[in-house]
């Protein structure tokens, strides 16, 4: 029987790691609600919502927020008319698609013998063209491999801990599960731990750090806070994204808060400015408390710059960081949104196209070399010993979160996220035009002139 992980809880989407922004706005509900409060908490909130239809289930004094469930549709009118309610906001739901939706899990053959701690051993290296192309042996040849004062908080669908690329890489203690009672068509079993019945979060959280058995990650001695917010059947909500972030920011030895979920809301909806302040407030109190937060530009093959009736969360949200993908030619993928500053810097985020050639010593298939590989998390697969490959801003994201937890491994977590993104920027490697543009950004990231001292 597997083992599960129990966590006490707290008192958008994707295919095959492709995070999708949707074309169209994600419908503001009126199910769950952020509420707004002028001047902090008061003692007897508890009774104030009980009095106006609804129910607290989380509070957020770091930012003036509680998260309230309602089914009476009236509430959101009786709330608003209370003294020290600055306003009540409804909820965006997000939906994320499993992993396996788009390609099939594999096993690599055994191996004779253990990991040596050098991630260019790891046997399917020479299938990563990615780490190749921002630098990583540079940077791990200067001895930067992470460290767990820099630790990496994935918010998505929970992770694998029992997989052989990832025992020890994850910070249980640290780890939570924030996916609402009674919201999971798989009940407790995927409520309370933070195991991943979907897929997602595994996946980004192998792109951070693993033990280099089979493959390498760009920060192998990071550790990984999981925060699940995605349940088994890839529904979230807006409300849990914020816990999370709020919950990832007061953990004192995470540097980086890596999200690979989204989602557009129009801008002149009702609530929607709302919503788009509740997102911008917990951005910028993690980047207060240091946390450098890194997001998805997504994956509508848009320019951010000329879609001004949507706007993207979190991506535009705050001191947030957009990631778009670029492919193993250094190129624009054929599905990444861009456009500064949604855009703000790049990662590799592999495409369906192939190389002409086959990388040398690579075992995949020729088809699925432009791609990138990821553990699969064997609560979706039947064993803890599988991977896959994928391709979105999805990967994009946590591949610039491991960079910056190189960085900040170096500096023992001492730097903040404004440092973090200053050399993230100046570090980067230019595309297209020179210098900062509207299609490439700050540029794509190169690990080893990050933490090129």
């Amino acid at each position: 029987m597997n083992r599960r992980i129990l966590l006490g809880s707290l008192a958008f989407a994707a295919a095959a790691c492709v995070a999708i922004l949707p074309a169209s706005a994600l419908p503001i509900r009126n199910d769950r609600y952020m509420v707004e409060l002028k001047e902090g908490i008061p003692a007897d909130v508890e009774s104030v919502v009980a009095r106006a239809g609804g129910k607290v289930e989380r509070i957020h004094p770091q930012i003036g927020y509680i998260t309230v469930r309602a089914e009476d549709e009236g509430f959101a009118g009786r709330m608003a008319q209370r003294t020290g309610v600055v306003g009540v906001y409804g909820n965006v739901k997000i939906k994320v698609e499993p992993i396996l939706s788009q390609g099939a899990a594999f096993r690599m053959p055994a191996k004779t013998a253990a990991a040596t701690g050098d991630p260019t051993d790891a046997t399917m290296f020479p299938c990563q063209w990615q780490l190749d192309n921002i630098d990583a042996p540079e940077a791990w040849a200067q001895g930067a491999l992470g460290s767990p004062l820099a630790k990496v908080a994935i918010l998505d669908s929970g992770v694998d801990p029992e997989h052989i690329e990832l025992q020890g890489r994850i910070d249980l203690d640290e780890s939570i599960s924030l996916v609402p009672s009674g919201s999971s068509e798989c009940g407790a079993e995927d409520e309370d731990t933070i195991d991943d019945y979907l897929g997602h979060g595994t996946f980004m959280a192998s792109t951070v750090s693993t033990n280099g058995i089979n493959m390498a990650a760009i920060a192998p001695e990071t550790q990984i806070v999981s925060v699940k917010i995605i349940n088994c059947v890839g529904q979230g909500d807006f409300p849990d994204m914020v816990a999370g972030i709020l919950y990832a920011a007061d953990l004192e030895d995470v540097s980086v808060i890596s999200l690979s979920v989204g989602g557009f809301v129009k801008r002149n909806d009702p609530g929607a400015k709302q919503v788009m302040r509740a997102m911008r407030d917990a951005v910028d109190y993690a980047f207060s408390k240091g946390k450098l937060v890194v997001t998805v530009a997504g994956n509508q093959a848009t320019d951010l710059r000329h879609i001004r009736p949507l706007v993207a969360l979190p991506t535009e949200s705050g001191e947030a960081v957009g990631v778009f993908a670029t492919d193993f030619k250094d190129d624009l993928t054929s599905y990444s949104n861009w456009g500064f500053p949604g855009a703000w810097i790049g990662a590799p985020g592999g495409d369906n196209e192939p190389p002409r050639r086959p990388f040398p010593g690579c075992s995949l298939p020729a088809s699925q070399q432009g791609r990138i590989l990821g553990v699969c998390s064997g609560f979706v697969c039947d064993s803890h010993d599988q991977y896959i490959t994928g391709r979105g801003t999805s990967i994009s994201a946590p591949l610039v979160g491991g960079v910056a937890a190189l960085v900040d491994g170096e500096a023992n977590g001492a730097m903040d996220g404004r440092a973090l993104k200053i050399r993230l920027k100046n570090r980067a490697d230019d595309l297209g035009e020179r210098g900062l543009d509207g299609i490439y950004g700050h540029g794509r990231v190169n690990a080893g002139r990050a933490v090129n001292h």
